[in-house]
């Protein structure tokens, strides 16, 4: 049975089902607990405050662009090593990987637009 709750953020998080269906490796321990910490993330907003729309927009987006974005992917994958996070499931867990996810993909996306830039020069 969907509630309305759940209406609500399915219309807000058009990726959900590429997202939650992304046939990902038995031993790829980043993508279970990003598929994980989403699901469990976007359920437990409540969609009917504009700013946690917001929210769960810029989440499902960048959720998205991980699974499905080759080179932030391999940006993400970078990174974690780059800090040294190891990719043990307790260890990310205890990161809060979401909202890293997030702020690498915004740091991902200005990389981006500035390629894009300098092209013309």
């Amino acid at each position: 049975m969907i509630t309305n709750k759940t209406e609500n953020v399915l219309k807000i998080c058009t990726h959900y089902d590429d997202i939650i269906n992304f046939p990902f490796k038995e031993n790829d321990i980043l993508a279970k607990v990003i598929i994980d910490e989403y699901e469990n993330q976007i359920f437990a907003i409540d969609s009917q405050d504009y700013g946690k729309t917001n929210s769960l927009k810029v989440t499902d987006i960048a959720v998205y662009a991980f699974f499905f974005d080759s080179k932030f992917s391999s940006y993400v994958h970078s990174e974690l090593a780059f800090n040294q996070i190891a990719l043990a499931e307790e260890d990310l867990l205890q990161y809060d990987i979401i909202p890293h996810l997030i702020d690498m993909y915004r740091k991902y996306r200005i990389k981006e637009e500035e390629k894009e830039d300098t092209k013309w020069l």
